[in-house]
């Protein structure tokens, strides 16, 4: 097996999304509701002259189903399942992708629970810094946690056998130093009225409690 330390993301969510699928994607999604989906939306909504929308990460799409009608067509999720790509026809998702390996070009990109299972959440992130134009949410499930810059993350659980690809999968605490150390170094300024600015949030959503990092150009 695999530790979760020495195999590709890419593939390693098709059986939990192959599970998802055949309860059906459209319907799970649609009655989802979710504080921080609707928080997501409404973050983006006081963004005037967003042409794009990017959620990395988007699994069934549940982001989609918050958005309002308009936003709804800026939208683009992008996976590394391919059965979350494959089921979800109806909305436009694709890629499949290595997040630690992709950037682009979006006014808007939401990460939702990523890093957490991410060991180079750092290349992510700075693959999401170079790809924004406008705005960039990031979602954590677990609790930031506050070390020394040199430690990226600590584990909060591991578990063996994740998926077809019987890898050993895992829950990080990540480095809120951290974080603020690569957007400190990045001129992004803690004052969040300033343009380029950043925030750190706490929110209650359906997973529980979560920390939003909100980034703007």
């Amino acid at each position: 097996m695999n530790t979760f330390e020495k195999f590709d993301r890419v593939d390693a969510w098709n059986e939990f999304w192959k599970a998802r699928a055949n309860k059906g994607f459209a319907s799970s999604r649609s009655n989802q509701s979710n504080n921080t989906y609707d928080d997501i939306s409404k973050l983006i909504e006081k963004f005037d002259n967003i042409n794009s929308i990017e959620d990395w990460g988007c699994g069934s799409g549940t982001l989609y189903c918050h958005l309002n009608d308009e936003n709804k067509k800026k939208y683009t999720g992008i996976d590394g399942s391919v059965v979350s790509i494959n089921e979800n026809k109806d909305i436009n998702i694709k890629m499949r992708v290595n997040l630690t390996k992709y950037t682009s070009s979006a006014d808007v990109i939401s990460i939702r629970h990523v890093f957490e299972h991410n060991i180079e959440y750092d290349k992510i992130f700075d693959n999401a810094l170079k790809s924004f134009n406008k705005l960039l949410i990031i979602v954590f499930f677990t609790k930031l946690n506050e070390y020394d810059n040199s430690i990226k993350y600590k584990y909060a659980n591991k578990y063996p056998g994740w998926g077809e690809k019987n890898v050993e999968m895992a829950d990080l605490y990540i480095n809120k130093n951290y974080l603020k150390y690569v957007l400190n170094n990045n001129n992004f300024s803690q004052k969040y009225n300033e343009k380029k600015s950043y925030t750190f949030i706490n929110n209650i959503g359906a997973d529980g409690n979560e920390t939003i990092l909100i980034i703007k150009k």
